[in-house]
């Protein structure tokens, strides 16, 4: 087993022993009470031949599309043999140049077609072609229908931060990689190929931890998104978005990303090597997942790698014909899940580029737990049921009180931590019968309701200027929520 180069850890800087990325392994794994107090370590993934079938669009790739296939984990041992993934030769376009004068790079993106939309309008409500009602896809999609006028995009991308080595390996010299689905609001009306809700091997993966096994016609069950098409004129806000431990950015797709991308953000979800779940990168290399991440070193890791990504995306907004002045970066979020949704609370306090958070069922730890550290920008907390984070106990109530700007703590009851993911959604478009013992009692559709009408509502306010009171009403809308707010 590969041992990290990194680092010493501050014991008196970690959280309590609840730790929330664990109960979503042990919920999906019958772990007994009071196991996993130590990080446990998943195996790796194996590289292997070329696998067909594993493209984004199913049997075959299109275009520029089979760059990155990601894996899925949820923080437990895969033994999944993820394949090697051809490269196509495409080149992605340089980053900018940081603060300390070293050239960030992108390589292996899958592009998007400059020329294939409308640059008549300007402003994220002027687009030609986009109404007033919920864009619908040209394709039959699995994931739940959008709620926003803007259909979705997604390009994924394969970074290279050549700027900082990569801690978690052995090797002198190597960079620090990251895998990113960038998804982004788009015209109605496109033709594009559709993506894949989940890839071939991510099948493999649900089938090899017990969740379900790749049913017939698993090619054509897509998301809502399709890949390759432009993005809409813009300029529009941008949100990063990091998941829990041991996990993968796929499994948000429908729970928390798609309906937010169709109401004009742009959210650049985050894979992050040796910290989400293992990962497979275009050239066929595969890191291992992770069970635990909850020290405060990779708390910073993780808001090094949204900062990279940032600076890349304002480095395509800044020079690249497919994405100039698209993205505004006047207002720029961050959210997470779980461990992601700490790290979203450490990018706020590193970044001032971040002007709104939140974590969704995340134990905070981090700077944010320091004496005498705090924040005034708007937060967002979302707690489940099972985690009883809204009662504002512990870590919660802590970081509450340092919280001096407009905040909201929602209670979600009948829920639980792994049910702010798709895996019942899917159990669901499948026609099984979800397990409400780890996905919750109030049903996954609803649940997906209230965590993106939470989300959009949060980012309305805090990024666009709308009213914050909207959000209160949204909440107080669901029996199932009680939110309290400062």
């Amino acid at each position: 087993m590969t041992l990290p180069k990194m680092m010493m850890i501050d014991a008196s800087r970690r959280p309590r022993s609840f730790r929330a990325d664990f109960v979503l392994t042990c919920v999906l794994t019958g772990c007994a009470p009071g196991e996993g107090d130590d990080p446990a370590t998943a195996s790796g993934v194996t590289a292997g031949p070329t696998t067909a079938g594993d493209s984004t669009h199913g049997d075959a790739p299109h275009g520029d599309s089979a760059h990155t296939d990601a894996g899925t984990g949820m923080g437990m041992d895969t033994g999944i043999d993820e394949g090697s993934v051809e490269s196509t030769g495409v080149t992605g376009t340089p980053g900018p140049t940081d603060t300390a004068g070293t050239e960030t790079t992108a390589v292996d993106e899958t592009g998007v077609d400059p020329d294939s939309g409308d640059d008549s309008a300007s402003g994220t409500t002027d687009d030609p072609g986009v109404g007033d009602e919920p864009c619908v896809p040209m394709h039959d999609a699995a994931t739940p229908a959008l709620s926003g006028p803007y259909c979705v995009g997604l390009q994924r991308m394969h970074l290279v931060d050549d700027s900082r080595e990569e801690t978690f390996t052995m090797e002198t010299g190597d960079s620090r990689e990251l895998l990113v689905n960038l998804w982004y609001p788009i015209l109605p009306g496109s033709d594009k190929p559709p993506a894949l809700w989940f890839l071939e091997h991510e099948w493999e993966w649900l089938g090899q931890v017990g969740i379900i096994a790749a049913p017939d016609g698993y090619q054509t069950r897509y998301s809502n998104a399709v890949e390759g098409e432009a993005v809409a004129t813009g300029p529009f806000p941008v949100i990063v978005f990091m998941p829990g431990t041991g996990t993968l950015t796929c499994i948000y797709t429908a729970v928390l990303v798609e309906r937010l991308v169709s109401h004009g953000f742009v959210v650049a979800a985050i894979n992050h090597p040796y910290l989400s779940g293992p990962i497979r990168f275009p050239d066929g290399r595969s890191v291992p997942g992770r069970n635990t991440a909850n020290d405060d070193p990779e708390l910073h890791i993780g808001s090094a790698d949204a900062q990279f990504v940032l600076d890349h995306l304002e480095g395509l907004n800044e020079s690249d014909p497919a994405w100039m002045e698209r993205l505004d970066f006047s207002k720029v979020g961050s959210f997470g899940q779980s461990f992601g949704g700490a790290t979203s609370m450490q990018l706020v306090l590193d970044d001032e580029r971040v002007l709104a958070g939140g974590n969704y069922d995340g134990t905070f730890f981090g700077d944010i737990r320091m004496e005498g550290t705090g924040t005034a920008k708007p937060f967002l907390m979302v707690g489940s049921a099972q985690s009883n984070y809204g009662a504002l106990d512990g870590d919660w109530g802590e970081v509450w009180a340092r919280l001096t700007g407009p905040a909201y703590v929602a209670a979600v009851t009948g829920t639980t931590h792994a049910g702010m993911s798709d895996l019942g959604l899917l159990q669901e478009n499948l026609g099984q019968i979800a397990n409400t013992f780890y996905l919750g009692s109030i049903g996954q559709s609803l649940q997906a309701d209230i965590y993106n009408v939470l989300a959009y509502e949060f980012f309305e306010a805090h990024l666009l200027g709308g009213d914050p009171n909207n959000l209160i009403a949204a909440a107080e809308a669901f029996a199932e929520v009680t939110m309290q707010s400062k």
